[in-house]
């Protein structure tokens, strides 16, 4: 009888504690869930404000700035809610890339006559040469240097100059090509929610389309207040949501007047 009640109370007792991991385990996972909810609320707030501001900014450096931001916070908004690790700059590191192939024909180019110019002052030497004269071609040979050697620095420099604007030129073409303009009645703005609308439409394209990782990046408001900015991921574009218009457009019932593409 005694080994009965010893045994029935072990038993309990690893329930008791099976229960209490079993819980602690649940309130972890909630935490996490939690936090990694908030951090994609926190980052979907802050790509609303960055619209906001690109919209009102005239400078064209600091619009490109803004906009270099924007797509690193949409890869990272990527990464958090789906787990893709994609690159945050593809469209920099192929600058980088064709700027140095431009340097490196450079180089090749200006050592070739660096070279030659070297072979015709050796070849211009003559054995009477005073000390004088050999003095007066190494000044000369110097000097040659120094030209070339200031030649590169200026190319470089100029070809930097112009891959940096073409990235910041294409950068904006593909800002201006993900954004889609949605003109809507006044009743539109009574429950606005640019997070629940960003939400319902990538959720509208997963049920439809099994797509899973999100088509829209931020729904925002125009800056002149009377219409909608949808804007995609570095994938998709505004041509993309108007072919598939059908899938989206009834989350906003009949309050859309029209619909046309970004024009600056």
């Amino acid at each position: 009888m005694a080994n009965h009640n010893l045994n029935t109370s072990i038993k309990m007792s690893s329930d008791i504690e099976l229960y209490k991991t079993s819980s602690m385990q649940i309130s972890e996972k909630s935490k996490i869930q939690q936090d990694k909810q908030k951090s994609t609320t926190n980052l979907a707030a802050i790509l609303s404000l960055l619209d906001v501001q690109i919209c009102l900014e005239d400078d064209s450096e600091i619009l490109a700035i803004l906009t270099d931001q924007k797509t690193n916070l949409n890869e990272i908004l990527i990464q958090k809610q789906s787990g893709k690790k994609d690159s945050f700059k593809t469209a920099e590191k192929e600058a980088i890339s064709q700027l140095q192939n431009q340097v490196s024909s450079l180089e090749k180019s200006v050592d070739k006559k660096f070279e030659t110019i070297l072979e015709s002052i050796k070849n211009s030497q003559s054995t009477a040469n005073s000390w004088a004269q050999i003095a007066a071609q190494n000044s000369q040979k110097e000097q040659e240097q120094q030209k070339i050697s200031t030649e590169k620095k200026q190319s470089q420099k100029q070809i930097e100059k112009q891959a940096k604007k073409q990235t910041q030129i294409q950068n904006q073409n593909n800002y201006e090509a993900k954004r889609l303009i949605l003109h809507v009645k006044a009743e539109m703005w009574k429950d606005f929610n640019s997070y629940n609308l960003r939400n319902q439409i990538n959720d509208a394209f997963l049920q439809k389309e099994n797509i899973i990782n999100p088509v829209i990046a931020s729904v925002t408001r125009s800056r002149a207040g009377f219409s909608i900015v949808l804007t995609t991921m570095s994938e998709y574009n505004a041509d993309f949501l108007l072919e598939k218009q059908q899938i989206w457009e009834e989350i906003f019932s009949q309050n859309i007047k029209s619909v046309e593409k970004n024009i600056k």
